[in-house]
């Protein structure tokens, strides 16, 4: 994914902008008096984040990054792509100010602060036609209109001070 197919003035960057602003100025305090926000990608989340054979770092999430960032009053350092769990640790010793395409948990919600999500996908099982699945469909539910909020990505902001 190229990150020139989404339009700065895109729809998708105009409604995540006011709200990746708002997550910044009030959680962010520490990257913005500092100039930059650094941003962490992940190696290996694809289609949302990952680092191609050639070394870039693209993705669903890279394009949206890429749409907002001229809106930003700080530039944005991207961190060299790693695992999430070297992420995670990173975030934790105030080393990292932005991570992308992360669900929301109780215990990352100690040490990080979450948007909105910005997607929302759907996750099912498929099976041949011939097999019988192991939990019949009930048919549709009341609450089919609600997605899930385990299959939700969201922009997290590192809650912690750095410290130089």
């Amino acid at each position: 994914m190229a990150s020139s197919a989404c339009p700065p003035k895109s729809l998708p960057a105009l409604l995540i902008a006011p709200l990746l602003a708002v997550l910044l100025a009030c959680r962010m305090g520490a990257a913005l008096a500092a100039g930059e926000i650094r941003f962490a990608p992940e190696k290996d989340y694809g289609p949302f984040v990952y680092q191609t054979a050639e070394g870039r770092v693209e993705g669903l999430s890279i394009d949206i990054l890429e749409a907002v960032k001229s809106g930003l009053d700080s530039p944005v350092l991207m961190l060299p792509a790693q695992p999430l769990a070297a992420i995670l640790e990173a975030a934790r010793r105030g080393e990292v100010d932005l991570i992308s395409s992360l669900r929301p948990t109780p215990e990352r919600s100690a040490y990080l602060a979450f948007t909105s999500p910005y997607v929302q996908v759907p996750a099912v099982l498929v099976v041949c036609q011939s097999v019988s699945p192991a939990v019949p469909d009930s048919g549709p539910r009341s609450d089919a209109r609600r997605e899930p909020r385990s299959n939700s990505s969201s922009f997290s902001a590192s809650s912690s001070c750095r410290t130089r």
